[in-house]
């Protein structure tokens, strides 16, 4: 059976958008799968293992920090917001209760920050430091 240059284009445009998306499993492409084109694919690699990540937000609270916040304990992280304690939060308003406060300022007070360590940062401020 011959591939057309159009099926070709087709079939590569919907993989790029599957894995773009996440869809579907991840694969490791062995050798064999080459010489083979009706077995591509079809060795699998190892399955990743989830690892929960603490992760700090500066902010948090509105613009992209609720959005970050849901789909991380979404993903099973532990997720910290470092806030001045003016703004509510805009959306998923059952999410901030599962994650932890703390409260200071970035120009003048990080001592809630002290002594603490996280895997992964998040910095929404648009300034430049």
């Amino acid at each position: 059976m011959s591939t057309t240059r159009r099926d070709f284009l087709r079939s590569s445009v919907a993989a790029g958008g599957a894995v773009a998306l996440g869809v579907g499993r991840t694969s490791t492409l062995a050798a064999e799968d080459l010489s083979n084109p009706a077995e591509a694919g079809t060795h699998r690699g190892p399955e990743p293992t989830p690892r929960s990540l603490r992760i700090l937000i500066l902010g948090g609270t509105s613009f992209l920090g609720p959005h970050q916040v849901h789909h991380a304990l979404e993903r099973g992280h532990r997720v910290t917001i470092f806030t001045r304690g003016r703004t509510q939060p805009t959306i998923h308003i059952k999410d901030f209760q599962q994650v932890e406060h703390l409260v200071g300022d970035r120009e003048d007070d990080l001592t809630a920050l002290e002594g603490r360590e996280w895997e992964a940062v998040f910095d929404n401020s648009p300034r430049k430091w």
